[in-house]
């Protein structure tokens, strides 16, 4: 990855839970040392079951194990620019993807997401008590 992750130096952003966009909730987890943990929503996805998933490693354990979860980002005074894993079906290789968002406030972000079935869209902070961990093996 050629972006450079930053630990959080500023509170221009939430770190106590995720972001999510609407309908599809499409979320990403921002962490002060620097990794994104992001996930796609989809059809039939509630906020108010992300407590019941998220409270239970075994239900997205194998995220671990996915290198398109995992990315970095840095703060540049109103922009967050991210970079992250993707591919275009499971057995490609990985490449990485660049994409980026202004922090309109601390709560909410307006974010180019790579995903062709999200782009630009706005993504809402949600407090959440079952952050899952950073720790992984794609970004040291």
């Amino acid at each position: 990855m050629s972006t450079e992750r930053q630990s959080a130096a500023n509170n221009s952003i939430r770190y106590d839970g995720f972001f999510y966009n609407e309908p599809d909730l499409a979320h990403i987890f921002i962490y002060k040392n620097g990794i994104i943990y992001t996930w796609a929503g989809g059809p039939g996805y509630l906020l108010e079951d992300f407590d019941k998933y998220y409270s239970n490693l075994d239900n997205y354990e194998t995220s671990y194990d996915l290198p398109y979860c995992w990315g970095v980002y840095n703060i540049q005074g109103r922009m967050i620019n991210f970079e992250k894993w993707t591919s275009t079906d499971a057995f490609a290789p990985y490449k990485t993807n660049k994409f980026t968002g202004e922090i309109i406030n601390d709560t909410t972000l307006i974010i180019n997401h790579p995903a062709k079935s999200i782009g630009i869209d706005t993504f809402y902070f949600q407090k959440f008590e079952y952050k899952p961990d950073s720790t992984n093996k794609f970004v040291k």
